[in-house]
C-alpha cells in the first residue's frame, strides 16, 4: 500500500480486520480506497494519546475535485508495471 507515515488504512466497520478483507480481492492489481482527510478536531494544541484517538472528526466526503476524487492505493508489486507519484500501472 502508499500511505504517507501520518495516514492510516482501518475498516469501517471495527470488526472487520484489513488482511481479511484483502483476501477478497487476491486476483486484483490493485485496489482503492477513498482518502478521507481529518482536521484539528478541535485541538489548539496536540493532546496527549494517540492520534488515532485524539483526531476523530473528518470529512464526511472523501476530497474531490469535479470528478475526480482523492484515493490511497493498495496494490500487489507483482501486478505492477511502472508507478509514479500519482498514477500506477497495473499489468
Amino acid at each position: 500500500a502508499f500511505f504517507d507515515v501520518d495516514e492510516f488504512l482501518f475498516p469501517a466497520n471495527r470488526s472487520l480486520v484489513v488482511p481479511d478483507i484483502l483476501r477478497n480481492f487476491e486476483d486484483v492489481g490493485g485496489l482503492v480506497v477513498p482518502w478521507m482527510l481529518f482536521g484539528s478536531s478541535h485541538h489548539h494544541a496536540s493532546p496527549p494519546g494517540l492520534v488515532i484517538d485524539n483526531y476523530i472528526l473528518r470529512r464526511r466526503l472523501p476530497e474531490c475535485n469535479g470528478d475526480t476524487c482523492a484515493y490511497k492505493v493498495i496494490a500487489q508489486p507483482a501486478k505492477i508495471e511502472a508507478c509514479d507519484v500519482h498514477n500506477h500501472h497495473y499489468v
